[in-house]
Formats: structure tokens, sequence, C-alpha cells
């Protein structure tokens, strides 16, 4: 039995240096991966549609961002309070002027200079507010943002609207002088400067919703509009009590309504919506 011992064991010598090697080697394997860079791990990701978001895409322009359009309306608006505070006994006058055509000395009394410089300033104000109503028509009609357009491409609509004004004093003057008395056609182009008064307060809030608040453009276009409409029919119901004297006179007056009416109002507008174009 001791010899088989001391053969044996030799070998189990030899087995105890070769695992003791192995696990040397294991050490050594295990030490290099971890002091080895680790391995970055790329992922893959999917982007979705809802991440990708719109293209940027500028504001469009807004009247209540111009300045120069603002500043205009500052002003014109100081200069109507001045006028309602200096005409305060004009506005009456001009109230009866939209219906009364009974000839009285006192009626055709010459008007003061500062009488008819605030009804300059009221046809002024009617030009202005006319004209941003046109304006916030034609583009709405175009399919575009109201008054989203430079002041500068504005002026040519403001300068439409005051030579459509203009030529409607110069005309109903010719009409006055040649077929009704001299009494009658004062008291046509008075009516005619009443009525566009008037209509300029009228017109003043849909402006300036137009510019203020575009989303209820259509709505105040709409109104204005109506307003427009409104006071033709005052100041035409007043001309054919002037005018009408039998049923030949009704021809007459059928050709005006298709001449100075209707015809100016077709030419404005394709005029405005081609500047805006």
């Amino acid at each position: 039995m001791p010899q088989a011992d001391s053969i044996h064991t030799p070998h189990t010598a030899d087995s105890l240096v070769t695992d003791s090697l192995a696990m040397d080697s294991l050490a050594r394997d295990s030490v290099q991966r971890a002091m080895a860079a680790p391995v970055q791990r790329v992922r893959k990701y999917v982007v979705k549609e809802w991440t990708k978001g719109l293209e940027p895409m500028p504001l469009p322009g807004r009247a209540d961002n111009n300045s120069a359009i603002i500043s205009s309306l500052v002003v014109l608006l100081l200069l109507l309070l001045v006028c309602l505070q200096r005409g305060r006994r004009l506005l009456p006058a001009l109230f009866r002027d939209m219906w009364r055509v009974r000839s009285r000395k006192k009626i055709f009394e010459e008007r003061t200079s500062n009488e008819n410089r605030i009804i300059t300033i009221f046809g002024l104000q009617l030009t202005v507010f006319m004209a941003l109503l046109v304006n916030a028509g034609a583009d709405l009609m175009a399919g575009r943002p109201p008054l989203s357009d430079s002041a500068a491409l504005l002026l040519p609509i403001v300068a439409l609207c005051g030579a459509f004004y203009l030529l409607q004093i110069i005309t109903y003057w010719c009409v006055g002088y040649a077929f009704t008395t001299s009494s009658g056609r004062k008291m046509w182009l008075r009516g005619f400067y009443a009525v566009q008064t008037f209509l300029g307060f009228g017109l003043a809030i849909p402006a300036l919703v137009t510019v203020f608040y575009p989303d209820a453009a259509g709505l105040a276009v709409t109104i204005g509009a109506i307003l427009y409409i409104f006071s033709r029919i005052v100041f035409i119901s007043k001309g054919f009590r002037i005018f009408y004297q039998n049923y030949w006179s009704l021809l007459y007056f059928i050709l005006y309504l298709c001449t100075l009416e209707i015809t100016p109002l077709v030419i404005i507008y394709r005029t405005a919506a081609s500047f805006s174009l």
C-alpha cells in the first residue's frame, strides 16, 4: 500500500500544476476582457411620421402689425374727434339733408369754410374705410388672408376709392345741371354729402374689425356691403323724388342707375382685385 501511494503522487502533482496554470490563464483572460474597451451597441431607431412635424412657413402679414396702416388710422380717428367736437351743429343738418326735398331758402345757405373742411374730412374717412373693406373683400375672394399685403399695395385702392368719390360729385353736379333746377341740384348734392358722411361712420366698425380681427373679416365685409346698399337706396329715393316728373322720366332714371350706380361698382371691384393679385 505505501508503494502504491508513492507511485501515484507524481501524477497528482502534475495535475495540480496543470489546474493552477489553467486558472492563471482564465484569470488573465478575464482581466484582459475587463480592461478592454466596451463594445458600443448601435441601436436603430425608427423615425415615426408624427415626429417629423411640418415644414416651417412664414406667417401671413397682418394689418394690425403694419405701422403705416395703424399710424394712418390713428391720425384719421384724431381728425374725426376734432371734427365731431367742432361740427356738432353740422351733423343734425346733414341728417335732415338726407331726406328733405322741399325748397326753402334757409336750406341753401352757403356753408362756412369750417363746415366744408369737416365734410372733406368725412369724405376722407369714407374713402379709407371703404378701401379697407374693398381690399379685404378682394383678398377673401382670392382665398388669401384679408389685408395681408403691405401698406404700399393698399394705397392704389385708397386712391381708387377717392377718385370714385370725386367722380361721383362731378357727375351728380352735371346730371343735376342738365335734368333739374338749381335748387334741385343743390338738394341732390347735399343729400349725397349727407349720405356719404353717415355711411363713413357706419363703415368705421366693420373696417376696424378687418384690421384687428381678420377672422371676422368675412362678416365685416358683408355688413359693410349691406350698409352701402342701404345708403344708396336712401340717396336714390331722394333723387327719384327730385327728378320724377312723368313716366318718361323713369327711362332716364333707369339709365342713371345703370350708368352711375351699378357700373362704377363693378369697375372698382375688378380694379381692386387686379391690384390685389
